[in-house]
């Protein structure tokens, strides 16, 4: 089922506005690492085989230039997201101008907790997009596909023993997240025929444009797919409420949705400012708890997570 209710048009106004692991683990192994201690690393991933369109003044490329900025933990960790070594993967998606380097608190905290968390820059619609990102919305048709093509490329690094990544990702365990436009990517990748990527086996969505997927895509999204996590601001513009719950309802199996109380189109995903905005700690606390039990299969503390939100005033309904 489908929620679109949207011309292409009209999402792209409303989204203008807010630019926005193999071996078993043995007991000397840590359970958790400081903040600090997880290693941040940039990546220049490309796509020879698919091509960039012009975009503006840009001329367009024969091919599809991917940065990619990492966050992994400098040892292994006694946690669910890692076995031994090798850790589950999460792919990170922005939204429509959207940066990479905002995702920093959130990609820190998930990987403390033991996940490789990789984000994505997608050619034309991020902050510095060549031409302008106003004018590459079209091109998130390409986005599932640079996802795939990540993973694809992360999965060789950690085959290669000259690679750091070597042994640290556990490919049979892949998550994605997205970010508004990164949402309906996120969607597409997961729910969507034409670019399903049946590696990806849960996801989180934030403040997700999912009455875009039919308008980019041509088809809309089936209902049934990976467990689901989602977050809607109370105070949001470019997606309303009511677009959240209905995409929620919308969805069949294992789903939750979180409305927080004082969210808006960023601060539970992004960091703008030195600290990062307390919504945005809680929300990554409940993703931790999230992949811990839909992705990897470790303890589920999911509901403990949700008490605790529901006792800051937040909504939770959790389904399936």
């Amino acid at each position: 089922m489908s929620t679109s209710r949207h011309p292409l048009a009209s999402v792209l106004v409303a989204l203008m506005f807010m630019v926005s692991c193999g071996d078993d683990a043995t007991r000397d192994v840590p359970s958790e690492i400081a903040l600090e201690d997880v290693r941040q690393e940039l990546r220049s991933l490309i796509d020879v085989t698919r091509s960039t369109p012009a975009n503006g003044d840009f001329a367009g490329s024969t091919e599809r230039r991917l940065e990619t900025r990492l966050w992994y933990a400098n040892r292994a960790l006694r946690r669910p997201a890692c076995n031994g070594s090798r850790c589950a993967l999460i792919l990170l998606a922005h939204g429509f101008g959207g940066r990479t380097e905002r995702f920093d608190a959130i990609g820190e905290r998930l990987a403390a907790a033991g996940y490789v968390v990789a984000a994505v820059s997608f050619p034309l619609t991020n902050q510095d997009a060549p031409g302008g990102f106003g004018n590459g919305i079209i091109d998130a048709r390409q986005q599932p596909a640079d996802l795939s093509f990540v993973l694809d490329a992360l999965a060789n690094a950690t085959r290669d023993p000259a690679d750091s990544l070597y042994q640290r990702i556990d490919e049979r365990n892949v998550g994605a997240m997205g970010h508004s436009l990164g949402g309906t990517t996120v969607l597409a990748a997961s729910r969507v025929r034409c670019c399903r990527d049946a590696r990806i086996e849960a996801t989180v969505y934030v403040e997700p444009a999912a009455s875009a997927v039919e308008a980019l895509f041509g088809e809309p999204f089936t209902a049934s797919g990976p467990a689901t996590l989602t977050f809607q601001g109370e105070v949001d513009f470019p997606i309303p409420v009511e677009d959240t719950r209905a995409f929620h309802a919308a969805l069949a199996g294992r789903k939750i949705l979180v409305e927080m109380v004082g969210g808006n189109h960023i601060n539970m995903i992004e960091r703008f400012a030195d600290e990062p905005d307390p919504l945005l700690v809680e929300a990554a606390e409940m993703m931790v708890a999230f992949f811990d039990a839909h992705l990897v299969g470790g303890p589920d503390r999911v509901e403990e997570a949700a008490a605790r939100l529901r006792s800051s005033g937040h909504t939770v309904r959790s389904e399936g």
